[in-house]
């Protein structure tokens, strides 16, 4: 599964800089927004660098799940076992926050 970044506004609600995956779309489509330049393939930094992830990064290497764009794309279960959790609630949030770390900061006012 790729994961892309958001260049112009799409119909479906996505605004530039929104975080997608290419199962978001029907079969072929994000290829097709991607050639068109209206789509950015990511290739997320490692785990590793986020502010307090380290012993995040440490437990999902053990999986090798080591950058944000593997970890965004890994199946929750295996996440939830690689962290020793019960249920993969948690994990929901720990995407929103990897997702949150890729997005561009707003732009500024004049």
């Amino acid at each position: 599964m790729a994961i892309y970044r958001v260049l112009k506004r799409l119909s479906t609600g996505q605004q530039p800089g929104d975080i997608v995956h290419d199962t978001d779309f029907r079969d072929g489509v994000a290829l097709i927004l991607y050639e068109r330049k209206i789509l950015s393939l990511i290739s997320g930094p490692p785990l590793t660098e986020l502010p307090g992830w380290t012993r995040r990064a440490e437990l999902l290497a053990e999986v090798d799940v080591v950058t944000a764009d593997q970890f965004l794309d890994a199946d929750d279960e295996l996440i939830r076992q690689a962290m020793g959790y019960r249920s993969t609630r948690a994990v929901a949030g720990w995407k929103e926050e990897v997702r949150h770390w890729l997005m561009p900061a707003p732009a500024r006012r004049r």
